[in-house]
C-alpha cells in the first residue's frame, strides 16, 4: 500500500477501523507533548513482509477524530428543527430585529478592520 497517496479521511477511515495505532503521545491544552507512530502497512526499501510505518503527530491524529467526529454527527438536528417549526406556526417565534441590525454593523465593522490590517 503506498501511503503517501492516501487522502486524510481514508486515513481517518483506518484510525476509526484500528488499523493505525497513536501510540507515546498525550495531550495537554491542545498541544503535541509527543510523537506519535502510526502503522499503516511495507516501508520503502523493506523486505516485502513488512508493515508501511507512518508517523503522525498527536496533532494530527486529534485532527483526524474530529473529521471522524464530524462524519458521524447527523447533519441536521431535528429536535430543534420541529421545535422551531412549532413556534413559527403557533406565532411564538420572535425576530429581534434590532439584534440582528446590530450584529450586522458589527460583522461589517470587524470585517473593514480586518480587512486595513491585510
Amino acid at each position: 500500500m503506498d501511503v503517501t497517496k492516501l487522502r486524510s479521511d481514508q486515513i481517518a477511515d483506518k484510525v476509526s477501523e484500528g488499523r493505525v495505532r497513536g501510540t507515546a503521545g498525550s495531550h495537554k491544552a491542545g498541544k503535541a507533548t509527543g510523537a506519535t507512530e502510526s502503522t499503516l502497512g511495507s516501508s520503502v526499501g523493506a523486505s516485502k513482509d513488512s508493515p508501511d510505518q507512518v508517523k503522525l503527530s498527536t496533532d494530527a491524529l486529534a485532527v483526524l477524530e474530529g473529521v471522524q467526529a464530524a462524519k458521524s454527527a447527523p447533519d441536521v438536528r431535528a429536535d430543534r428543527v420541529a421545535a422551531l417549526k412549532a413556534s413559527i406556526n403557533d406565532g411564538s417565534y420572535k425576530i429581534d430585529n434590532k439584534a440582528i441590525a446590530e450584529k450586522m454593523i458589527r460583522s461589517s465593522l470587524e470585517d473593514d478592520i480586518l480587512a486595513r490590517h491585510e
